[in-house]
């Protein structure tokens, strides 16, 4: 039996960059799905574009291309996760959801890869985060559990530019170049805890 839920209010469809920019402008949605082969362009344009105009709005791969060659690029890029085409609907809506709840949507297999690639990172990581102050471990630790600049905001009543403050101090404290890396180091760091 298949569970009917509504996951969408409007759907739009956009054949190229340029019609995928007019679309997110007008539009603002809240997800976006992103197939990598975009007719004659790289659909990673399409991410890092969209994660430059907006950095709440979630981001997932949708592609026929192996996610072990594909996932982390996306990811660095400004993607919230990243399923394969052949995947059951079932899997595709369940990986909306975890967007929509803040999580990565990754295939447990490909989560275990990056894990075991980050591990050495992550003992080094480990010894400079007790560098940091009370505050930062505090951030870090809230990004780990998912939270978002505007929900950690809210949660430490401060400014959600205080907190993206925070969060660019984080990233060159612990070495790290994106916030995607930051993120998924805080959520490594947190479940080590």
């Amino acid at each position: 039996m298949i569970r009917q839920e509504k996951l969408a209010s409007l759907v739009l469809e956009a054949s190229n960059l340029q019609s995928a920019l007019q679309l997110f402008s007008a539009h603002r949605p809240e997800l976006v799905i992103v197939d990598l082969a975009l007719g004659d362009e790289d659909g990673r344009n399409v991410i890092r574009s969209i994660r430059a105009l907006n950095k709440e709005t979630h981001i997932l791969v949708l592609s026929m291309h192996d996610e072990r060659d594909n996932a982390e690029d996306c990811l660095r890029d400004g993607a919230d996760g990243y399923v394969m085409k052949q995947v059951a609907t079932e899997q595709l809506a369940d990986a909306i959801r975890r967007l929509q709840r803040g999580e990565i949507a990754l295939s447990s297999v490909m989560q275990s890869a990056i894990f075991r690639g980050r591990k050495d990172a992550m003992s080094e990581g480990t010894r400079t985060v007790a560098s940091l102050s009370d505050k930062e471990r505090e951030i870090l630790r809230l990004l780990g559990q998912g939270m978002s600049s505007s929900q950690i905001a809210e949660t430490l009543h401060r400014s959600v530019k205080t907190i993206e403050a925070h969060r660019a101090t984080l990233r060159g404290k612990l070495g790290l170049k994106t916030a995607v890396e930051l993120i998924r180091f805080a959520a490594l760091w947190s479940k080590q805890r």
